[in-house]
């Protein structure tokens, strides 16, 4: 038997389905450079603050590689192909790959996170403006709650006191 997941077969607009799974497909995308990218971060940190910020960019880059796979099954559960090669999400992210041979300290990692952070946060609040939570499975607004905290952390860390 040849089975193939149609969006109709589950009363959502065939049209509107392909719409989600293409904006997902590009968050996708976005979160598989990131993936690599905090990876790249977590091993290259140096200098004083190594301890918090290896630590909270392995909590990242966990979770990333946890929304990797619920992203990647929602388009499959829209009935579409996810982003599924590293040439692929190259194209179509908007998140940029790190050089290897950088020595990132604790404000320098945290100041990369946060703009990262600010990307998806506004793909997302697009996402979900665009896309009735039928088709994302209402996976965004869990995502935003988690990518907005993260965030703030990472800015309060860059926040200079008052002395």
């Amino acid at each position: 038997m040849n089975y193939k997941v149609n969006a109709q077969d589950l009363g959502l607009n065939p049209r509107d389905a392909r719409s989600a799974a293409q904006a997902l497909n590009e968050y996708l995308a976005n979160l598989m450079v990131l993936f690599v990218k905090v990876h790249n971060l977590h091993w290259n940190v140096v200098g004083q603050s190594f301890f918090d910020i290896h630590a909270k960019t392995q909590e990242l880059y966990e979770h990333i590689g946890d929304e990797i796979d619920v992203i990647a099954e929602r388009v499959k559960m829209l009935g579409y192909y996810p982003t599924g090669s590293l040439s692929e999400a190259l194209q179509l992210s908007t998140i940029k790959e790190l050089p290897n041979d950088i020595h990132p300290n604790g404000p320098s990692v945290a100041k990369v996170v946060v703009d990262d952070l600010q990307t998806i946060i506004r793909q997302l609040r697009e996402i979900s403006e665009n896309n009735d939570s039928a088709y994302t499975g209402g996976l965004v607004e869990e995502a935003l709650t988690y990518y907005e905290k993260l965030h703030w952390l990472f800015s309060a860390y860059l926040t200079k006191e008052k002395e």
